[in-house]
């Protein structure tokens, strides 16, 4: 289990800054580097690398992606009926030009050709019951992957899933009824929740059902009806999809979120030495499952070579979209271990990338980090990383020199004029520092859309006027007022130009 900050991050240091949330769609930069610190030889990956997600939902995160990585080719494939339509309008008035989406059934993928995929994303294909899809994707993966390449599994486990069961099957059952489907599920969201409040026994035993029925709203009534109930997935063991792909040539090399990859952070500390006497991978990641109960995993296998030590190449990019303030050091991970990341060197390290991106070898060569020998740093990086204080990046930040006047990429700028016309409570941006897409609150969207738009000496101009003709959502209580965000985004512009928001002009 990883720490999460319990509010959105900002990258200035004050609470009138700008509140963002990192995507979560794995991108190249963060599974080349997944490979890396266990042990597979991985290098960051070119310009021109070519990225595949399998069973890509609604395929906007694919696009924020595709967007923040130019030079990359991005093929979105969805296979549950699920339209694309929208992500494709998307893309079309957006003008993004490296994003391809199709929409195929699994056993239709044969018909499909693409160049020799870098990174490939399961999302879901392997849990399916039909046994002519679930061949299809074995052979789908043996065609198109490139040697070396990387494939992402993403799956649900029998741990937590099993607590989901009772519930999954009265929706199923009363949404199949004659009548109206939407509104057969509504009502049985509304029946299960009355049962709850009343103290059902299912409720009593399992206090966790309570917060799995809530967790429904936060999919969407629609998306959990096509996502779990239309097309219902099987559950699935580590042993059983490790077998899979070492059937295909792939090793294991690793799981996201980081902090899966270290025991001494996703483990309690009374159980870490019985973890370590267990011999076989499958026995140890199936009994790391029965200690971190999770929903999902997210594995990574590759048939890269296997390195003696893990090896970083001094290109690889370390950032962080967290400021100063926001950095943390202490953290107490409910389940698993209590982590201190104490120290001068973990303080030094937050000084340098708050706000900021740097490759490894300008991060070894720091004046200031002279005296700290080469193994330290190198582990202090890693700690950090996987308790997502830093992550690894695309691109070094080109912000702390003369900054330009903020000019938002012409993607950025036609997102955020469709999503906040939306009247949506956080809306999204490509960074191609990060290299992923980026949540940002409604609010702080406008400040950014008018400084980009008026310039610095008119945006707040510009904004009132936009405000006299749209309505906003607002933002989180306690949040501060769009004059004071703009104020201080205007004042502060070197953080807000390394991001990687602006056009591409402003990228060098």
């Amino acid at each position: 289990m990883t720490h999460r900050p319990s509010t959105p991050a900002s990258i200035i240091s004050d609470s009138a800054g700008l509140n963002l949330a990192l995507g979560e769609q794995p991108s190249p930069w963060l599974l080349n580097y997944a490979c890396a610190v266990n042990g597979f030889a991985a290098h960051p990956p070119a310009k021109d690398f070519v990225y595949c997600e399998l069973g890509c939902t609604q395929g906007t995160d694919l696009l924020f992606l595709a967007e923040a990585n130019p030079g990359g080719l991005f093929f979105g494939i969805q296979t549950d009926g699920a339209p694309l339509s929208f992500a494709e309008e998307l893309r079309v008035s957006s003008g993004n030009g490296n994003c391809t989406f199709y929409e195929r059934p699994l056993a239709a993928l044969g018909g499909i050709m693409l160049p020799p995929v870098d990174f490939l994303v399961l999302k879901g294909v392997l849990s399916r019951y039909d046994a002519a899809a679930r061949s299809a994707v074995p052979a789908f993966v043996a065609r198109h992957l490139k040697p070396g390449g990387v494939v992402v599994c993403s799956y649900r486990t029998p741990h937590a899933w099993a607590l989901w069961e009772p519930l999954i099957h009265f929706l199923r059952t009363a949404a199949e009824a004659p009548g109206d489907r939407a509104e057969n599920l509504q009502r049985a969201i509304t029946e299960l929740q009355v049962l709850r409040d009343a103290g059902a026994a299912l409720f009593q035993v399992s206090p966790l059902m309570a917060a799995a029925l809530d967790s429904i709203d936060s999919f969407g009534v629609q998306a959990f009806d096509r996502a779990f109930l239309q097309t219902p997935d099987r559950i699935l063991h580590f042993d059983e999809v490790c077998g899979d792909m070492a059937g295909l040539g792939l090793p294991y090399a690793g799981a996201l979120p980081l902090a899966v990859n270290y025991p001494q952070i996703c483990l309690p500390a009374g159980l870490q030495a019985r973890f370590a006497s267990l011999a076989g991978l499958r026995l140890r990641e199936g009994w790391k499952d029965l200690v971190r109960m999770p929903f999902f995993r997210q594995d990574i296998f590759t048939s890269a070579s296997k390195t003696a030590e893990p090896e970083l190449s001094g290109d690889t990019v370390f950032g962080s979209h967290l400021s100063r303030d926001q950095f943390q050091f202490s953290f107490d991970l409910p389940g698993a271990a209590s982590v201190r990341l104490d120290g001068p060197l973990f303080q030094h390290l937050a000084d340098l990338l708050a706000g900021n991106a740097l490759r490894l070898s300008d991060i070894l060569s720091t004046p200031a980090l002279g005296n700290f020998p080469t193994a330290e740093l190198l582990s202090s990086l890693a700690w950090m990383t996987a308790m997502e204080q830093i992550r690894p990046f695309a691109s070094p930040a080109h912000g702390y020199g003369e900054v330009p006047p903020f000019r938002l990429s012409p993607f950025n700028t036609a997102m955020l004029q469709r999503q906040l016309s939306g009247q949506q409570q956080e809306v999204r941006l490509a960074s191609w520092t990060l290299g992923n897409g980026l949540a940002v609150g409604s609010r702080e969207a406008l400040a950014l859309l008018a400084l980009s738009e008026a310039g610095p000496a008119h945006a707040e101009d510009w904004a009132g006027h936009w405000l006299v003709n749209h309505a906003l959502v607002d933002g989180a209580p306690g949040a501060p007022a769009l004059s004071r965000i703009i104020q201080h985004l205007r004042a502060n512009p070197r953080p807000l130009a390394a991001l990687g928001l602006c056009e591409k002009a402003q990228r060098n």
